[in-house]
């Protein structure tokens, strides 16, 4: 893959010359993006380095958001290569928008419309994710593993409180799956999704708890974005389950980010309290003081993400 020359994938119609390729790094899934400017305009390049199945899951799940307006346009799509063209949208990343005081309340707006809209995708021949066997999966398979922080063990005991309250509500909806900030673009009016590989049947309030997590949104502005999703009041069992999903949530990225460390006993793992927060973690980042490409720095958001299971 890493001998196939971007430029390949363009031909000259539609797209005319090329002017600029330009590698996007940063993701954790392994696939090569690439940014490329043609005179036809501005394009991503996604070259897919997974299980196929999932990539064509992604391509359907990606024109279904499309048709709402809720993800780019897919261009072209080489099935020979499991790759896809996708329109560029100018913008910056979610995460960046919604810390800035004065974008804030427009973008948490815009996410809970862009949210509400995918919701409404017709579901017939769509898949269903599990979040809650895979959150069961990924603790048993990285609490064992040596060199785990020894503080974030009892939070396993979370899964069944968690269990029960999910099986209260068991709606499930077209979902991304997958909101965290890499995957989010603020265009100056809306909220665009990218990444739709993982989509799905997930509940309804999935996307938002995800979002909810990573934007370290306050409980009040959670719920003031679940009540602009649903554009109505919340209940409090609403409110529970809710919560419970932004749990699951943590201990799953957590769990994930855990993994992309190959040996955890290499990293040394503060006690809880001096662990770092999740808004630190990103503080370090925007300085360059920690690197999401390094197992140290994987493993750190890691343990971040459980800190804020234990307090949820």
């Amino acid at each position: 893959m890493s001998d196939i020359d971007p430029k390949s994938f363009f031909p000259a119609q539609p797209f005319g010359d090329i002017s600029e390729v330009t590698p996007l790094t940063g993701g954790l899934s392994g696939d090569a993006v690439f940014v490329v400017e043609t005179q036809a305009g501005g394009f991503v390049l996604r070259l897919f380095k997974r299980d196929r199945s999932q990539w064509e899951q992604g391509v359907i799940m990606q024109a279904l958001a499309a048709e709402r307006g809720v993800a780019p346009q897919l261009v072209l799509v080489d099935k020979y290569r499991s790759a896809t063209i996708s329109s560029k949208v100018k913008g910056v990343p979610l995460g960046f928008a919604a810390a800035q005081p004065e974008l804030r309340d427009a973008v948490l707006a815009s996410l809970a419309a862009q949210i509400r809209a995918l919701h409404q995708t017709p579901t017939a021949g769509l898949g269903p994710r599990q979040p809650l066997r895979m959150g069961q999966q990924l603790w048993q398979s990285q609490s064992r593993r040596p060199g785990f922080p020894a503080w974030a063990l009892p939070l396993g005991d979370k899964l069944m409180p968690i269990e029960r309250q999910l099986a209260t509500d068991t709606r499930l909806v077209f979902s991304h799956c997958d909101l965290n900030p890499a995957n989010g673009i603020w265009d100056g009016q809306q909220v665009w999704f990218v990444d739709w590989d993982g989509a799905g049947l997930a509940h309804p309030y999935l996307d938002a708890a995800v979002a909810a997590n990573f934007l370290v949104l306050s409980a009040s502005e959670a719920r003031r974005l679940l009540q602009a999703q649903e554009a109505d009041a919340v209940s409090v069992e609403q409110e529970a389950t809710f919560a419970a999903l932004r749990a699951l949530a943590y201990l799953i990225y957590g769990c994930v980010f855990l993994s992309l460390a190959p040996d955890l006993t290499a990293v040394t793992f503060a006690d809880r309290p001096t662990t770092l927060t999740l808004s630190q973690c990103f503080e370090r980042l925007a300085r360059g003081e920690l690197n999401l490409q390094s197992p140290s720095g994987q493993a750190l958001v890691g343990a971040a993400l459980l800190r804020a299971l234990a307090a949820s």
